[in-house]
Order: structure tokens, then C-alpha cells, then sequence
């Protein structure tokens, strides 16, 4: 697959990282984490504290895949409203993930602090109607969120004209978000887990996985097999090519990073802006002053649930 085209901001922004070996023979541990970006990183920290032998493989370097494309946007807000979510899967489940969501923001950016090497700050998200037809369907998301104990500023017209400089009906504020660098915190992450015994595999690539009676076993490009208890995929978007059943697609994605120009960014300075129409465009500023400008095209293939009610 091909993540990305052009040179990543993420990559350019930090200095190379060591390069690590690629496996060079069969392998045991308890468990085996397919990837090594910011996700196998997190999972990697938490298996190690629990005492598990862990083992990661990285096609690539680490970083090098999903990771360094990430928009390094933390939300709780995902690409599917919630009253959408609730007519998918039922009010009770639609709110569950946005309470998790948001309860990963902050538990995530007090992580990224801890750490000490990793650039990361508090933000706002700013949700507004692409087009005077989304507007009554927003100002339904912003009441049904607070309804649900979320805390948001439902911003009208004059509101975003004058705080944000938008021509825009409605908008939705929330103060729950935040900017990260992916690539700074995966690294940490996995220098730490590297200090509590995993073991990283760099350009190792798995291409067969196959069940045991007593857990599983991977096969390497190069022939080698890991036998392990238990196997984590945590790829990123190229995650689909290990499941049967397609649940996503990725139709596009694409981002631009500018020059430095914190004179003229103005509300965007400490705001992530995105908008309800889909495909969508974002824009926020990096710590620096950059811009950066993107956009995406994702579609979940998750069928939809007919006794779903809105609450």
C-alpha cells in the first residue's frame, strides 16, 4: 500500500531514529505486535507493564508507515457524528465510543507529557456546517451530545464570524482535543518498552499468520516463523489486508504543511477547524505557526443496524 508520496512532515520534523535489525531466525514470546507505530507503541508500553514477553515486526522503520501520514489530531469527535453512530448501532453504544474517545484525549496527552520529549498541547475542535442544508442537522448533534453529558458551545453564524473569522451557519466548539507529535511519541514509547524487555524487528515484513492449538504462528518474507500465545495487528491502514471481511475504505487522504506563518494563522493558532461535508477538509497550526490543510475520503463498510433508535 502506499501510505504516502512526497517527504512527511513527521519524518522531516525529527531526526532520523537508530536502525534496528531485522529478524534472523525463528522467535518465541507471548505475544507478537504486527507494526511499530504510535498503536504498536501504546500496546507495547501496556503488555510490557502487565509482564508479557512482547515481540514487535515492522515491515518498514518504525514510524515509517500510517504513523508518519497521521494528521497528529486528537478528537474525540470521530468521522461519524454520533446521531449518526446512534442510528448504526443504538444511542447506548453511539455514546460509549465518544466517551471512550474522550476519555483517550486526555489520557493520551497526560501520557505524551509525562514523557517529557514529546511535543503535544491542549487544542479546541471546531466543527462547523459546510452548507447551509447541514445546519439543522448539527445544531441535532450539538443537542444530543449535551443531552448526553458533552461539553460543547453550539456557535452561530455572528459567533463564528467574529470569534473565527468563518462563513459558516453553525458550529460546534469542543475543548477536548489535542496536537501530538505521532513519531516523537511512538519512539518514547517504544524506547520504554524496549527497557522492559519487548524486542523491535525492523524491516521484517509478516505474510502468513496461522492458528495453533496453543496460540499462533507468523511466518516472515524471509522464512523465519515466530510462534507466540497471542498476536496484535496494529498496521494502521494496511491493517485490512490481514482481515477477510473489508470493514473500510480509504478512497483519499492528503495533507500540505506551509512555512511558518504564525502572523496570520489567528484563531487557528490553538483550534482544529474541519468541516460536515464528506469528503472533508481540516486546518490547524502546528506549534511552529505552520498551517496545515488536508483532507479525506474514508467510508466504513459496517452494516447498519435497522432497530437502532435515536435517544
Amino acid at each position: 500500500m502506499d501510505l504516502k508520496s512526497g517527504s512527511p512532515y513527521w519524518m522531516l520534523k525529527n531526526a532520523q531514529s537508530a536502525f534496528l535489525a531485522p529478524l534472523a531466525a525463528n522467535h518465541r514470546c507471548d505475544v507478537l505486535v504486527v507494526g511499530a507505530g504510535i498503536s504498536a507503541a501504546l500496546i507495547a508500553r501496556s503488555l510490557g507493564e502487565a509482564g508479557m514477553k512482547v515481540c514487535l515486526l515492522e515491515k518498514r522503520q518504525v514510524g515509517w508507515g500510517s504513523t508518519s501520514a497521521s494528521t497528529a489530531l486528537l478528537q474525540y469527535e470521530i468521522d461519524v457524528e454520533l446521531q449518526a453512530l446512534a442510528q448504526r448501532f443504538g444511542i447506548e453504544d453511539g455514546v460509549l465510543a465518544y466517551r471512550s474517545c474522550e476519555k483517550a484525549v486526555i489520557a493520551l496527552t497526560r501520557l505524551a507529557r509525562s514523557l517529557r520529549k514529546v511535543d503535544v498541547r491542549s487544542m479546541h475542535s471546531l466543527y462547523f456546517s459546510s452548507h447551509w442544508y447541514h445546519e439543522r442537522r448539527l445544531r441535532r448533534e450539538a443537542a444530543l451530545r449535551q443531552r448526553h453529558g458533552f461539553k460543547l458551545e453550539c456557535l452561530d453564524a455572528d459567533a463564528l464570524q467574529e470569534r473565527f473569522g468563518l462563513d459558516a451557519g453553525v458550529g460546534l466548539l469542543s475543548a477536548t482535543a489535542a496536537e501530538v507529535d505521532p513519531v516523537q511519541f511512538a519512539r518514547c514509547l517504544l524506547d520504554r518498552a524496549q527497557r522492559d524487555g519487548a524486542e523491535i524487528f525492523e524491516r521484517t515484513q509478516v505474510v502468513e499468520i496461522t492458528p495453533t492449538a496453543r496460540g499462533v504462528n507468523a511466518r516472515t518474507a524471509a522464512g523465519h516463523v515466530i510462534r507466540c500465545k497471542h498476536l496484535v495487528i496494529a498496521a494502521g491502514y494496511e491493517s485490512q489486508s490481514f482481515l477477510d471481511q473489508r470493514v473500510a475504505r480509504n478512497r483519499s487522504s492528503y495533507a500540505l504543511v506551509t512555512d511558518p506563518i504564525p502572523e496570520t494563522i489567528g484563531a487557528l493558532q490553538d483550534c482544529l477547524v474541519w468541516e460536515s461535508a464528506r469528503p472533508y477538509l481540516y486546518a490547524r497550526s502546528t506549534r511552529e505557526g505552520r498551517l496545515i490543510v488536508g483532507g479525506e475520503d474514508d467510508a466504513l463498510d459496517i452494516p447498519l443496524r435497522r432497530d437502532a433508535r435515536l435517544s
